[in-house]
């Protein structure tokens, strides 16, 4: 059964912290995971450092003394441990990115120590051995974003104080030094996640994006730079030779992956709150409410040229947003913040017949849950 994971954090008194399972039909929770029945400290679940691999949730937890962080790995079927231990990893202040697996090892990015300098810790993503920091960047950093790799590097993007730079760590990387294959320094913040294509790293810099060579010897110099209407604040998405991304001003871009050129472009009036999500060449997102417009749920058919586009307003809707992992067949999955009965919600669309089928007398269906 699908479930939408939450959060549960409670530092009063005894303090707890729980990752649940809310069951997505009936809006009750299914099974709750109490971290500090596993763990030996004082902790808490890092929001934004939880995860989903295959049938196994990645929780990044935090000491309340701020000595060390841990990952948790938990099923997500029953709730039960798929670790024999969580993995520990000493010296660090905290996770900053979400915990991601790739080619069977998991990344995520680390503040270490007290001097808040960035770090990438991997290790076996199967059995959390192996965890530790295997790079850090001799600088201060604001925020970074979840690494990506392709197997000869890890790529990670670095904000501090109003400048950027973008740095491709070896894959064999084991700690002893802060060696980088290439880096490149930005001008201004990286505001969303990096796409890696197979020839460039695509890069959301506010109102432009950009394409960083992958290959020697133009390792991290400019492919393209494309200006656009309004800052990218969620990855972009790669399908075939066409980079999509959408903007904070509601305009959702197809440009070309090899050029930066325009293909086409939709403006829905209104932010673009969420990431976007694919599935079978649809591209779902949510927008959020103004004066004119209320939230809306959104499906462009890629394939399409921009011209296949539905939208279904929720009118009641808090702010909308959308999370790793809320798709499943033709359905999306999106959460919101407490409406005005000060209750939380969960939204599941099925908007993929319509789509699809072009047929203006398709049923739409939106399901809201109290969590």
């Amino acid at each position: 059964a699908q479930g939408l994971l939450c959060t549960d954090n409670n530092a009063s008194g005894a303090g707890t912290a729980f990752l649940r399972s809310v069951d997505l039909q009936t809006g009750q929770v299914s099974w709750s995971y109490d971290v500090r029945q596993q763990s030996d400290q004082s902790s808490i679940v890092v929001p934004s450092a939880v995860g989903v691999y295959g049938q196994t949730a990645l929780v990044g937890v935090q000491t309340t003394d701020k000595t060390q962080v841990e990952i948790h790995a938990i099923d997500v079927a029953t709730g039960a441990p798929a670790w024999a231990t969580p993995a520990v990893v000493a010296r660090v202040n905290n996770i900053i990115t979400r915990p991601v697996v790739t080619g069977g090892t998991l990344y995520a990015g680390v503040q270490c120590d007290n001097a808040m300098t960035p770090g990438v810790m991997w290790g076996d993503a199967a059995t959390g051995a192996t965890i530790t920091v295997r790079w850090a960047a001799p600088q201060n950093v604001d925020s970074m974003t979840t690494p990506v790799t392709d197997g000869d590097n890890v790529y990670v993007g670095i904000n501090d104080d109003g400048t950027a730079q973008v740095y491709a760590i070896p894959s064999d990387a084991d700690g002893s030094n802060d060696f980088v294959t290439w880096s490149a320094l930005l001008g201004t913040p990286i505001t969303a996640d990096l796409t890696l294509g197979s020839t460039a790293l695509f890069v959301p810099n506010g109102t432009t994006m950009l394409a960083l060579d992958l290959n020697y010897p133009n390792f991290g110099s400019t492919v393209w730079s494309q200006r656009l209407s309004g800052s990218v604040n969620s990855q972009p998405v790669l399908l075939g030779s066409t980079l999509y991304a959408g903007c904070d001003d509601g305009t959702l871009y197809a440009l070309d992956a090899a050029t930066g050129t325009v293909q086409w472009q939709v403006d829905t009036q209104v932010p673009i709150c969420t990431g976007l999500a694919n599935e079978d060449g649809v591209l779902y997102f949510a927008t959020a409410g103004d004066d004119a417009f209320g939230p809306a749920f959104w499906a462009v058919d890629a394939n399409s040229g921009g011209n296949d586009v539905l939208s279904y307003p929720v009118p009641g809707a808090g702010t909308i947003a959308f999370d790793q992992g809320g798709l499943g067949n033709g359905v999306a999955y999106f959460y919101g913040t407490p409406d005005a009965s000060g209750a939380n919600q969960v939204y599941a669309v099925n908007m993929s017949s319509v789509i699809h089928e072009f047929a203006v007398n398709s049923k739409l269906i939106v399901e809201n849950y109290d969590t």
